[in-house]
């Protein structure tokens, strides 16, 4: 895995992490706004997820919630496009195992 991908997979972790704060905070709100889970450590998009959504990708370590065009193509795949997001699905190999040991609900 080059230096870029283990970065990217990184920050995508912290992202991740930071949401499960939010969503903890959220309790009973019909919508979730969550920081954009890119690779992209400056990035500040905010997404807006229900709740049943955002439990559904929360349910498998390797899934992400980014930003419409913020998918690191070389790292995921996107697997499902809504409006005002799009959920990636992380490589197997090195990228997944960065996303399974960092998950917070393993």
């Amino acid at each position: 895995m080059s230096e870029r991908e283990r970065r990217i997979g990184l920050n995508e972790a912290v992202f991740r992490e930071v949401n499960e704060h939010v969503e903890s905070l959220s309790q009973g709100t019909d919508a979730l706004s969550i920081v954009c889970e890119c690779g992209e450590l400056s990035c500040t998009e905010r997404l807006f997820v229900s709740p049943a959504k955002y439990e559904a990708v929360r349910a498998h370590a390797a899934l992400f919630l980014v930003a419409p065009g913020h998918v690191a193509a070389d790292v995921e795949d996107v697997v499902e496009r809504s409006d005002g997001f799009e959920i990636v699905r992380k490589h197997e190999g090195e990228a997944q195992q960065i996303a399974e040991e960092t998950d917070p609900r393993r």
